[in-house]
């Protein structure tokens, strides 16, 4: 018997585009009762603009109209745009974004794509108005000064003076704001960044600055030495930071000044009353570069800080990924060890596992636990972690997450017959098709928990890849979406981590 779902389930700009399909819920189908070719609608879809978007930050306009009273709102606005909203609307607010992303997930599957619908589908559709059911979005236990990492530039403030923060604008037409009064830094960071400010001023090497536009024909190349340093901290109260040195191709002699020069004050100096634990010295001609091209030089301190996190203990060095909020990050790996469901004979698959965080809290409850990074110092950690919480169900591989899946699914890390777990946990671009390829042919794979803090462009894609039938690109069984929890990771800003459990 076909039924025609309501209005508000796929969206008015949905049904006017296919205004004659039906929906089967005996051959989970989409069905058309007569050949309509549709229409692409001329309506565009409005946009939400935050003061945040990158049109506000680099808009030449509101650079000049940047003064030393308004500087601080200004960054607050491009950095934290929800900090004047209570914590309610801000979470009613994520919670509103995020059906809107399952919202367009529903939309391309079922009328641009024209995928047939599998049985849970249609039943979340009649049920939810959305392909899985949504709930509530989860607060953050610590709502202020959560971040555990964060990084400052050098530049021209709003005054031509030197200062040390976040920059607003582009290139020579931006300035550089302290992180002051920042409500997501917390005071530890800022009084070691400002410590960095005042190390500046007192140094005999200037800082990294680009100069003013000199006309054309004119190249403008930078000048000085000091240029970013990032800050780490854990919830134990250790703290260590790197600082990124411009050496201007001359000599190393200066750079033996310079580090001479941070010890002294950090160290011995006015620096240490800001209680840095630990101090790096990276000299490099880039912005940034990886502890592989360019090594960190250890001034002081252990190469290391600990944190604590669900009962784990987990040593971050100082390039390694950990999650930003860490009070959050045990709400959301609570969400994901509810939402695994593991058995005592389930294989837990932990892909793109990083230094293993989230695979190192939950092994206890399967039977063994692989974990898949293409990093190596990352899979260094990850087993070090390992040791450190007494886990011995585990082995980290060190590969592409489609070769290593290819692998298990043929047997050659356990027996085919064996029922697997997966998390995803990928970088705001989400994973390459060819992984998705490589999940969906692993048979053993029955459950997937995609996590992801950017659910827009290619995340969107890899769930409509996890869900679409079965074809030449993308063979084997397609999942299902069963549930959606979005965790509020980041408060004051528009970005949220998003759950979504797919089932098979």
């Amino acid at each position: 018997m076909a039924f025609q779902l309501p209005l508000r389930s796929l969206g008015l700009q949905c049904l006017r585009k296919f205004p004659n399909q039906r929906f089967s819920s005996e051959t989970a189908s989409i069905t058309e009762s007569t050949n309509v070719t549709p229409v692409k609608s001329r309506r565009k879809k409005k946009k939400r603009k935050f003061l945040a978007s990158p049109s506000y930050c680099n808009s030449k306009a509101q650079v000049n109209k940047s003064t030393i009273h308004n500087q601080f709102r200004q960054v607050a606005l491009s950095v934290t745009p929800l900090y004047m909203m209570s914590y309610d609307a801000q979470l009613e607010y994520k919670n509103r974004e995020i059906q809107d992303v399952l919202q367009k997930m529903m939309n391309r599957f079922v009328c641009y794509q024209q995928y047939p619908l599998s049985d849970k589908m249609i039943e979340n559709l009649k049920n939810f108005h959305l392909m899985c059911p949504l709930e509530p979005c989860l607060p953050s236990p610590v709502i202020n000064g959560y971040r555990s990492k964060d990084e400052v530039t050098t530049g021209k403030g709003v005054d031509n003076n030197v200062a040390v923060g976040l920059t607003v604008g582009k290139g020579t037409r931006s300035y550089t704001v302290p992180n002051t009064y920042l409500a997501n830094v917390g005071r530890k960071h800022k009084e070691i960044t400002r410590a960095f400010g005042d190390f500046i001023s007192t140094s005999s090497f200037d800082p990294f600055i680009w100069p003013e536009f000199e006309g054309l024909g004119k190249p403008h190349q930078p000048t000085g030495h000091w240029r970013i340093m990032s800050v780490r901290s854990s919830t134990l109260g250790q703290s260590m930071a790197y600082i990124i040195f411009h050496p201007q191709r001359k000599s190393e002699d200066i750079q033996m000044k310079a580090k001479e020069e941070l010890l002294n004050y950090f160290q011995n100096g006015p620096g240490r009353l800001c209680g840095l634990d630990t101090l790096f010295f990276q000299p490099t001609l880039s912005s940034r570069a990886n502890a592989g091209i360019v090594p960190f030089q250890l001034l002081y301190g252990q190469p290391y800080i600990t944190e604590r996190l669900l009962n784990c203990t987990f040593r971050i060095s100082i390039d390694s990924f950990f999650q930003i909020n860490v009070s959050a990050a045990e709400v959301l790996y609570s969400v994901i060890k509810d939402c695994a469901k593991l058995k005592p004979t389930d294989v837990f698959l932990d892909i793109c596992c990083g230094t293993g965080s989230i695979g190192i809290s939950m092994a206890a409850s399967a039977k063994r636990l692989f974990g898949v990074e293409i990093i190596q110092q990352a899979i260094d950690d990850a087993k070090l972690n390992a040791k450190l919480n007494n886990v011995n169900n585990v082995e980290f591989i060190c590969s592409r997450a489609s070769e290593a899946l290819k692998k298990i699914s043929v047997g050659a890390y356990f027996d085919i017959n064996e029922t697997a777990v997966a998390v995803v946990n990928p970088g705001r671009n989400g994973v390459n098709q060819s992984v998705i390829r490589s999940i969906r042919r692993c048979q053993q794979i029955h459950r997937l928990i995609y996590v992801t803090c950017r659910p827009v462009g290619n995340t969107i894609k890899n769930f409509m890849d996890l869900c679409c039938p079965p074809n030449e690109k993308l063979p084997g069984e397609p999942f299902s979406p069963t549930r959606a929890v979005p965790v509020d990771m980041f408060p004051h800003t528009v970005h949220c981590e998003l759950v979504v459990v797919f089932e098979r």
